[in-house]
This record gives C-alpha cells, sequence and structure tokens, in this order.
C-alpha cells in the first residue's frame, strides 16, 4: 500500500502548505508584522510560479501567472470549505455514491 502511504503524505504537505501558511499570513497581518507579511507572502509566491512554471511553459500557458497572489489568498478558503462542507453532503457519479 506505498500508493496510499504517498497520498497521505502528499495530503499532510498540502495541509500544512495551504492551510498552514494562510494561517500564518493572517497571524502576521493581524499582529501587524506587515514585513513578515510581505516576505512569507512573496516567498509563497515565488514557489507557486515555480510550480506553476513547470507545468505552464511545456503548455506555454503563462497568462495564469496573473492570478497567482490572488489564489494565494483565495485557495485555501475554498480548500478549508470544501473540507468542512464534505462533511455534510456525500457526492454521487451517476448515481453512484462515492467512498
Amino acid at each position: 500500500h506505498r500508493t496510499e502511504l504517498l497520498e497521505l503524505i502528499l495530503s499532510i504537505f498540502f495541509l500544512i502548505y495551504f492551510i498552514g501558511g494562510f494561517a500564518l499570513l493572517v497571524a502576521l497581518l493581524v499582529a501587524g508584522n506587515y514585513s513578515a507579511f510581505l516576505t512569507v507572502f512573496l516567498i509563497r509566491l515565488l514557489i507557486d510560479i515555480a510550480a506553476y512554471m513547470n507545468y505552464g511553459s511545456r503548455l506555454r500557458i503563462y497568462y495564469g501567472l496573473i492570478f497567482l497572489p490572488f489564489f494565494q489568498i483565495i485557495y485555501p478558503i475554498l480548500f478549508m470549505l470544501t473540507v468542512v462542507l464534505s462533511l455534510f453532503k456525500k457526492p454521487t457519479w451517476k448515481d453512484r455514491k462515492l467512498t
């Protein structure tokens, strides 16, 4: 079950990266530490740009880069909302329940 372990490790990484990074940004903003907020935001932006360019350059799609700063704020909120709502709604696909 090596695949399940890899999926678990990736899930934990993404949870820390998206939710932890978002929580850190919010905490820095609330604390008024704007220089640290900007530093963390830019580091995360550079990581996202590097990941995006890995795929975007192969597909020759570069216009998505302008959306990355917005997605740093929007995606963690969407991620958390999906997690919470998935507790109350069981999805179906072609009239079959997904497990």
